[in-house]
Parts: C-alpha cells; structure tokens; sequence
C-alpha cells in the first residue's frame, strides 16, 4: 500500500483543513483513524470535530 495525500476538513468553530499523509483513513469507533503504508500511526482525529475527509489523487 501506498502513502497519499488526505484532506480533513474540521466542524465549526474550528473551520480548518489539515493535510495528512497516510496510507488509508477509516472510523473506529468515535476517531478517524489514519495510518501510514508502514503500519505507523497518522494523525487522529475525534469524529465529533471532523466535518469531512477526502483523499487527493497523487
């Protein structure tokens, strides 16, 4: 698996984008979960403040 790029797009007040590198980008249970083609720990995030999440084709 490959890293890419990932868009995440916070709730208001914060009304922010953050660019994150990883390899895939799931829900388990109340967190956005993104992990880096090594198995590594990407950002995560608390699913009560993410607006959305898209992933950018490289």
């Amino acid at each position: 698996m490959k890293d890419r790029t990932h868009i995440v797009t916070f709730k208001p007040p914060e009304t922010s984008t953050q660019r994150v590198i990883a390899a895939t980008a799931e829900v388990a249970d109340d967190y956005l979960v993104l992990l880096k083609a090594n198995g590594e720990l990407a950002p995560m995030f608390a699913i009560e403040v993410v607006e959305s999440w898209s992933e950018i084709s490289n």
